[in-house]
């Protein structure tokens, strides 16, 4: 049986003689924590790539056309202004058939830096070949063609 007020001597006496285990439910004291562990404190230490005011990360991507009329395009945006690539954590990178390939640009970088490798703090220059990758541009705009170009 379990309380919170206590027991009367009559009950003690009965639950004795029955072998009923009685039993205080009350708050502990520094008495009970006595030779235990009473707090356990983990310290963590993340590393990762995050970007802060202070420490900023820059991604800079160079496009590539596959073919003349693909690059007369690109040289095109690029001339109205009209040229945005998505870099937001949630980007991806593409096939030349757009089928991702990537896991999202969040998940995929750190791995890309190899960051648990390396000191704390950087700044850290790395250069990351992306092959055949191929990102979309100008996505969403209602009167442009969402096209895919290779990263060099």
């Amino acid at each position: 049986m379990v309380t919170v007020t206590g027991y009367q001597s009559g009950v003690v006496q009965f639950a004795a003689h029955y072998g009923i285990d009685l039993k205080l439910l009350r708050r502990p004291t520094a008495e009970d924590w006595s030779g235990k562990v009473k707090d356990i404190v983990v310290e963590l230490k993340f590393r990762g790539v995050v970007s802060s005011d202070e420490k900023p990360i820059v991604i800079q991507m160079k496009l590539g056309a596959k073919d003349a009329e693909e690059e007369t395009h690109l040289l095109a945006l690029k001339a109205q202004g009209r040229l945005s690539i998505e870099t937001a954590p949630d980007t991806v990178f593409y096939d030349s058939d757009r089928n991702v390939i990537t896991s999202e640009l969040r998940w995929w970088l750190p791995r890309q830096l190899g960051i648990l490798n390396k000191p704390d703090g950087g700044p850290y220059t790395d250069k990351i070949d992306l092959g055949n990758h191929c990102v979309l541009v100008n996505h969403g705009e209602p009167d442009e063609v969402i096209r895919a170009y290779r990263i060099p």
